[in-house]
């Protein structure tokens, strides 16, 4: 599935929840953006690895198997240094499996969100607030 946002914003979504890969690309979907999903953060680098366009924001969940969202986050800044991050989560303050909260300044949305919620932190994050 490829839709495009006006401007052609591209969004890569790794969560390791199926349900919630589905909601978060339906709300890009709705609102037209270019969606590229991934279950688990080795898809996920492999995407950021192999993608021949642009990714603007990365969307992922804070726990993830294999490695936390802050890893990945670093693994895909070597790729693509100016990718914005919005990283999700079901736990109070972003916290990771280990009860560790994410580090101060990251831009953080707690599960379950609104539609109207997540497109307005997406755009803070695309207008660099």
């Amino acid at each position: 599935m490829t839709t495009t946002r006006p401007g052609g914003t591209t969004v890569l979504v790794v969560d390791d929840d199926p349900h919630m890969l589905v909601i978060v690309r339906e709300f890009l979907r709705l609102s037209h953006w270019t969606v590229l999903e991934a279950g688990d953060t080795e898809a996920g680098l492999k995407i950021a690895r192999e993608h021949d366009g642009p990714i603007q924001l990365l969307v992922t969940d804070v726990a993830l198997c294999g490695m936390s969202g802050v890893e990945l986050e670093v693994q895909i800044r070597r790729l693509r240094p100016d990718i914005r991050v919005l990283f999700i989560s079901g736990s109070p303050e972003g916290r990771a499996v280990e009860g560790t909260p994410l580090p101060r300044g990251k831009a953080y949305l707690q599960k379950p969100f609104s539609l109207p919620d997540f497109m307005a932190k997406l755009e803070e994050l695309l207008s660099g607030c």
